[in-house]
């Protein structure tokens, strides 16, 4: 029975210490910024002269882009 109750808790511990919640931020020049429970920066959206959006990471390499849709 203990050792049942001991690897329940163990597993709960575990799945908690994986799980990792995300928020969004808007900064002062209105880029989205999102941020992991821990406070680092993961990515960041920005918009070019375009109006294509594109997300970044933290050094600056592009993950994804979305185009602006002209219709």
């Amino acid at each position: 029975m203990k050792k049942g109750i001991f690897i329940a808790i163990l597993t709960i511990c575990s799945f908690n210490a994986l799980c990792q919640n995300i928020t969004y931020k808007k900064d002062m020049f209105g880029n989205t910024i999102a941020v992991d429970d821990r406070g680092n920066t993961l990515a960041t959206q920005k918009k070019d002269m375009f109006g294509n959006k594109t997300w970044e990471d933290d050094r600056g390499r592009t993950i994804s882009t979305q185009k602006k849709d002209m219709f």
